[in-house]
């Protein structure tokens, strides 16, 4: 990918990095991020398929919940409602166990989730939960704690799900 004064500091930014420094998992997706705000969600795919994949390698464990639920926005906007819903549901996979809610939050697509929430999934409750967030609830029917408690970083006891939270 190129970038040029055109796509702002971020981009100003992740054009001066190394080659090496681009591939890390991380480092591509500031880069999905930035072609999501820039209504380029081929360009959002294309920044994640080696984060997908396992080939870019991520320092945060659960940066790939994160990459999967770019990926689902990108694949919504793209009109693939069966690639994003996929996406979506391995995002959820990734983030369930340890209660994970940032990835959802720094990215919110509530039409997305909405449209899950329809179908058989196998995180009912955790989608109600991010859901209740996005609507402000905190996802607990209004009773809250700081966000930590409520597992946004992913700090849930490993085995506590969403319904116990």
């Amino acid at each position: 990918m190129r970038f040029s004064a055109s796509t702002g500091p971020a981009g100003q930014f992740l054009a001066g990095l190394s080659d090496t420094d681009r591939e890390r998992g991380e480092i591509r997706m500031a880069e999905a991020a930035l072609r999501l705000a820039q209504d380029d969600p081929r360009a959002v795919t294309a920044a994640l398929a080696p984060v997908l994949d396992g080939s870019a390698p991520l320092f945060w464990p659960n940066g790939r919940a994160l990459a999967y639920v770019l990926e689902a926005v990108a694949r919504d906007a793209l009109g693939d409602s069966g690639a994003a819903d996929r996406a979506l549901e391995r995002a959820l996979d990734l983030a369930e166990p340890d209660g994970l809610l940032l990835p959802f939050l720094l990215h919110p697509a509530p039409g997305l989730l909405e449209r899950h929430a329809r179908h058989r999934t196998a995180h009912a409750a955790l989608v109600a939960e991010i859901r209740g967030m996005l609507a402000g609830s905190g996802g607990h029917g209004g009773a809250g704690g700081p966000p930590e408690s409520r597992g946004v970083w992913g700090d849930r006891p490993p085995g506590a799900s969403a319904a116990a939270a």
